[in-house]
């Protein structure tokens, strides 16, 4: 018998704790169970965390919060699947536990702190600083990548240009990542996670978009930097 037939998980909803409220509705936070050998681990789930921010209420293609909730635990059960395949002939609670909090993290989420550092000081070097102070508080409830669409459309070109341009020396990857995900129909819940990135092998789909919509941009260089996020956490 295989180690990956000894192994059984599942989600559920932890009614052993209060609710809390799940975009406007309240529910009990998603936990994830995972059985081997007769012993189990719990957890929180990542991404009821992570989609439990505000930005990801008005996120296209979710009907209801069923809608939601239901592609949320599809998430959580392809990863649980991903982490157990990779690991049939070496299969611990301990590792598994630490892959999954490797492996889930959403890489545009990990990256727009850094990046809405970046825009902040871009608006206070341009004369603009009331602006950019509000965006402490206007990123709790939409996305940096919103935030900049809507820039697109305030300000004159050569601002919004050079904000654009300036980010890719000066800021993470993340605008660049963001279109590129809107691009991608495998994606599922606007998110790159790194389970993601590796398991469909994004690389060149992501060079060969920059070459279409950023021809002057170093792609190598940018790759490396989305690298630099994907690696330093990974387990071993």
């Amino acid at each position: 018998m295989s180690k990956a037939s000894k192994i059984s998980y599942k989600t559920y909803f932890n009614d052993r704790l209060k609710q809390v409220s799940f975009h406007g509705l309240l529910s009990y936070p998603l936990y994830l169970q995972v059985i081997f050998e007769r012993k189990s681990i719990f957890f929180k789930s990542y991404y009821f965390e992570l989609f439990s921010k505000a930005r990801y209420v008005n996120m296209a293609g979710i009907k209801s919060q069923q809608s939601f909730i239901n592609k949320m635990i599809k998430k959580e059960i392809d990863l649980i699947k991903f982490i157990v395949e990779i690991n049939t002939s070496s299969f611990s609670l301990e590792h598994f536990k630490m892959q999954y909090a490797h492996y889930c993290k959403d890489l545009l989420d990990e990256m727009e702190p850094m990046f809405l550092s970046y825009l902040r000081t871009f608006l206070y070097d341009e004369g603009l600083s009331a602006l950019g102070n509000s965006l402490q508080h206007s990123s709790d409830i939409n996305s940096a990548f919103d935030l900049i669409q809507d820039m697109k459309k305030a300000f004159v070109p050569s601002l919004y240009q050079k904000l654009v341009n300036n980010c890719f020396f000066y800021g993470p990857p993340y605008l660049s990542l963001f279109s590129f995900m809107l691009s991608n129909n495998k994606v599922l819940l606007q998110t790159i996670t790194i389970k993601e990135w590796e398991e469909q092998n994004l690389k060149e789909p992501f060079l060969s978009f920059l070459a279409e919509n950023h021809p002057s941009v170093d792609a190598p260089a940018l790759l490396k930097k989305i690298e630099e996020w994907v690696l330093p956490s990974k387990s071993k």
